[in-house]
Formats: structure tokens, C-alpha cells, sequence
């Protein structure tokens, strides 16, 4: 994901079985923290690009994802929804780095906001 978006799964909107019990544990998490990486990029709210995507990073975090022995990548740039280039240029990196992995791109999956409900879908 985005660099500094990594808990974006983690905090689910603040979606729990019931928001007003305050003793209630949060989900598990549907990623593990270690596993949910980010890149430098960054899109904005009406799809212009404020920061180019670094791909260097992008191969950097398939190197740490194939010692994980991961079996499937999930991508969730913040705004793709709005501009998907760099989610579709992750997706050809992974592809490079990885081959044989399924992998799956937010903007594709669920075209709309928010972050949570694009990514985890």
C-alpha cells in the first residue's frame, strides 16, 4: 500500500461486532502487520499524482514477500480507485518479481472509496 497507510487495514473504518461495546477485541486482522508493506507513492483525491511511484521499492518489498513465502499478493494504493496507473505498474513489478503468484489490484476488485472496503474486498 501507500507509505504511511500501512495499519489502514488494521483500523477498519473502527468497525467492530459492536462499536459501542468498549470491551469488545477488534477482529483479527485480515493481514498480518508484517506482511502489509508500502512504497513510496501518492495519488490524489482527484487522481493527480503527487508523488511518482517508486518502483525500486516495489521490488524491494516483492524480495521481503518471497522470503515470507506469501501465495498471493493483494494491491491497495490510497486513491487508485480515482487513477489506477500505479496499482496496474505494481501489478506488472509483481508480476516480474514473482512469478506465479496471483495477484489482486483494488481499483479492479471494488472501483470506490473508502481505503478499507476497496482493499479488503
Amino acid at each position: 500500500t501507500t507509505q504511511g497507510f500501512r495499519d489502514e487495514m488494521e483500523y477498519r473504518r473502527g468497525y467492530k461486532e459492536s462499536i459501542w461495546d468498549v470491551r469488545l477485541e477488534p477482529p483479527i486482522p485480515i493481514v498480518p502487520r508484517r506482511r502489509r508493506l508500502t512504497v513510496p507513492e501518492r495519488v490524489l483525491a482527484d487522481g493527480s499524482v503527487h508523488e511518482a511511484l517508486d518502483e525500486e521499492a516495489v521490488r524491494e518489498a516483492c524480495a521481503k514477500l518471497r522470503k515470507q513465502g506469501v501465495e498471493s499478493v493483494a494491491i491497495g494504493l490510497i486513491f487508485a480507485h480515482v487513477n489506477g496507473d500505479h496499482e496496474d505498474r505494481v501489478a506488472q513489478i509483481v508480476a516480474e518479481e514473482m512469478p506465479g503468484i496471483p495477484v489482486s489490484l483494488g481499483h479492479r476488485i471494488l472501483s470506490r472509496a473508502p481505503e478499507y472496503d476497496r482493499i479488503s474486498t
